[in-house]
Formats: structure tokens, sequence, C-alpha cells
């Protein structure tokens, strides 16, 4: 049953997701995935590269996030997942922490970051690739 009310759409019901999210995740498609991440990262991080430091941090009116929330979030968003298939990772948490809304520091601490990601990725074993992961809200 699919309920369209609550919290979160369909409430966590297991039936709900995509078909090929509950495929087995195969090598040369995890290769591809991960190469088309990199890609939408390396592209981020150049349309942020020549922004000022207040542009970086500026809230549109409309109680919208700011350039830095908006990395901030994509940045979180990608360490979840990555915790959810795996577990935990070295050096992740530390890595996420070290985000600062800075121009000077953020594009390396954000590539730093992504390379941790990356390379755990990277280093799945057919076990984490093919385990089906939960979907649904995380608290």
């Amino acid at each position: 049953m699919h309920v369209p009310q609550g919290i979160w759409l369909g409430n966590g019901d297991p039936t709900l997701g995509f078909a090929p999210d509950f495929q087995a995740l195969g090598l040369e498609d995890m290769h591809t995935y991960l190469r088309r991440l990199a890609w939408l990262h390396a592209d981020l991080l150049i349309l942020v590269s020549n922004i000022s430091q207040a542009q970086l941090q500026a809230e549109p009116e409309g109680s919208r996030r700011s350039i830095y929330q908006i990395l901030e979030h994509v940045a979180g968003s990608d360490c979840v997942y990555l915790r959810m298939a795996v577990g935990k990772v070295d050096g992740l948490s530390e890595a996420l922490k070290a985000l600062q809304p800075d121009m000077e520091t953020l594009p390396r601490a954000l590539t730093h970051l992504w390379q941790i990601i990356h390379s755990r990725m990277e280093a799945m074993t057919e076990a984490e690739r093919t385990a089906l992961v939960p979907h649904g809200q995380v608290t």
C-alpha cells in the first residue's frame, strides 16, 4: 500500500522504489556511476570556484539556502548514502566537519571529502555492492 501522506512519502513502505534500485550493483555499473559522480563533483567545484565569500554565504529571499548550505547538504547526503551502504568510514566524519563557509578552504575540503567517498566506494566488496540498502527516513 502506497501512503502519500505523513513525515515522508510512503512512510517507509518497503515496496516503494525504482525497480533497478533493488537489483545488485554490478562492478561495471559501479565504475560508470562513480565516474559520473566524480564529474558532478568536479562540475560543482567549477561552478563555485569564481564566487565571492559574500555570494557563498548569501541567503536568497524566501528562506532558500545559501550556496554554502547547498554544498553542505550535497556533501552530507553523499556521506549518509555511503554510510548506509558500507557502515563507518575512516576519516569521513572529520572531513565533513572540516567544511567551512570559507572560499579559501572550501574547495580543498570538498575535494578531500569526495576523495574519501570515491576511494571507499571503489573498494566496496561484492557483499556491499549486492546488499539491499533500506529506503525511507533516516533519523
